[in-house]
């Protein structure tokens, strides 16, 4: 019995860390692929980054929404310019 809580407690530290690990890679995605954009601009990333139009569209969303979680609003609206300048071009 004491084996199996042992296990479970492992199972939980185990399953703990893999999400911290996962938040951070997710973090460090988020916030690089925000400056290489801003880096480049929304017009040159749009031509640069070969892949169907409907993947850009839901990278740039998840970024707005992943911003918008963490309060970060000056980021978000240059996430939302980009969204529209997108649009507007057809491109995305």
């Amino acid at each position: 019995m004491e084996n199996e809580f042992n296990d479970e407690l492992e199972n939980i530290r185990n399953e703990a860390e893999y999400r911290q690990q996962v938040e951070l890679e997710l973090e460090f995605s988020m916030r690089k692929a925000y400056s290489v954009i801003e880096e480049m601009g929304w017009s040159d990333w749009n031509r640069r980054v070969h892949m169907p139009t409907e993947r850009k569209r839901t990278i740039v969303q998840n970024m707005l929404k992943w911003h918008e979680e963490r309060e970060e609003y000056e980021r978000c609206s240059f996430i939302q310019e980009g969204l529209r300048l997108l649009q507007l071009t057809g491109e995305c």
